[in-house]
């Protein structure tokens, strides 16, 4: 998922949820021309941003990377595994998958494999 799309899945979200911008760039603390630029493609998520978007949001930051159609669930992450990767920095790796999945399907599918190895059966 590129820039554009996650843009737009932040607004397809903000709007489902009945948020505003203003509402939303309240709730993060960004302006309402950087909400915008997100949501429209322009500007792309640094790590904290993506954290404030999505606490605003009430999802995970993954899931504004997630694709519409629901892809086969692993195995329930245990809670230790969540806060973990709510940290900036894993934020940061999830972003480098998400890039790896238009930039190198090969990398991305490797990627996949080993995490879905780590979460186990």
């Amino acid at each position: 998922m590129n820039t554009v799309d996650a843009g737009r899945r932040v607004s397809e979200l903000r709007k489902k949820r009945g948020m505003t911008l203003t509402q939303l760039s309240s709730l993060t603390g960004l302006s309402p021309g950087q909400i915008s630029r997100l949501e429209n493609g322009k500007q792309g998520f640094r790590s904290a941003t993506l954290l404030k978007v999505a606490r605003a949001l009430q999802i995970e930051p993954w899931e504004i990377y997630q694709d519409e159609t629901p892809a086969p669930q692993p195995p329930e992450l245990s809670r230790k595994l969540l806060r973990a990767l709510r940290h900036p920095e894993a934020v940061s790796v999830l972003e480098q998958i998400a890039r790896a999945r238009t930039e190198s399907p090969g990398a991305y599918r490797a990627i996949r494999q080993l995490l879905q190895a780590l979460a186990g059966p």
